[in-house]
């Protein structure tokens, strides 16, 4: 009897291995660390994937380069920040649509880079490219839109309603500005601490917000986007 289970017990031991092998080769790299009631914590997306090089740059700040967090996005549209402690971002490319035109004066001759947008004033006095919504296809995934350090990671209420991610990174050489990226999927490939490159690391997902975008009214789509700001500490 003995005989007959030694074949049995080493193929189960065989199987257990093999699968063993698989979940660990599986394994993405990174491990996001937001935690709060609702949220069921904050899982890798996968591993970095290396650009050959880095995608076109759609803003600058004090001195501060910010690179589209997505190779081909649906639109980049720029608009008034809530908080205002957020920084007036200069744009990259053309304006082929000025919905602030009080507020906003594309400069000329524009710095290379894509087309954008400026959405309409939402009334809440602050400059018209303090924030900028990128919208991006479902499913997609988005890079680090500078090089730096990532600071924070934190889950937290949209509107006090909507389970929503903020991700905050420190830009290399200018430690008093915080890069913000808000409106991710509960997955996301970074934690605290974590080096990020431009173009090269990837942060997580955009969400498909439950409600409707302003961003919707100048995409024509209901894409989800990523919400990101500039502000100093």
């Amino acid at each position: 009897m003995k005989l007959r289970r030694a074949p049995i017990i080493v193929m189960w031991l065989a199987i257990a291995v093999a699968a063993g092998v698989l979940v660990a080769t599986g394994l993405p790299t990174g491990q996001g660390n937001a935690e709060a009631a609702g949220f069921g914590g904050v899982h890798p997306v996968g591993p970095p994937l290396i650009k050959p090089k880095t995608f076109a740059p759609f803003a600058q700040v004090d001195g501060v380069t910010l690179h589209l967090p997505q190779e081909r996005p649906v639109g980049v549209m720029f608009h008034e920040a809530a908080h205002r402690e957020a920084i007036a971002m200069a744009p990259y490319g053309i304006c082929k649509r000025n919905g602030n035109p009080t507020r906003f004066r594309p400069p000329d001759p524009p710095a290379p880079g894509r087309p954008y947008m400026v959405m309409a004033s939402r009334g809440r006095g602050t400059a018209s490219t303090s924030a900028v919504d990128i919208a991006a296809p479902a499913g997609s995934i988005l890079y680090a839109p500078v090089s730096g350090t990532v600071v924070a990671v934190k889950a937290y209420w949209l509107y006090n309603t909507h389970a929503d991610i903020r991700v905050e990174i420190e830009p290399d050489g200018a430690p008093g500005l915080r890069v913000i990226m808000i409106h991710l999927e509960r997955v996301v490939n970074v934690a605290v601490g974590d080096r990020v490159t431009a173009s090269v690391t990837p942060i997580g997902r955009p969400r498909v917000l439950p409600f409707n975008s302003q961003t919707d009214t100048y995409t024509g789509t209901h894409d989800p986007h990523v919400h990101l700001e500039i502000k100093r500490v």
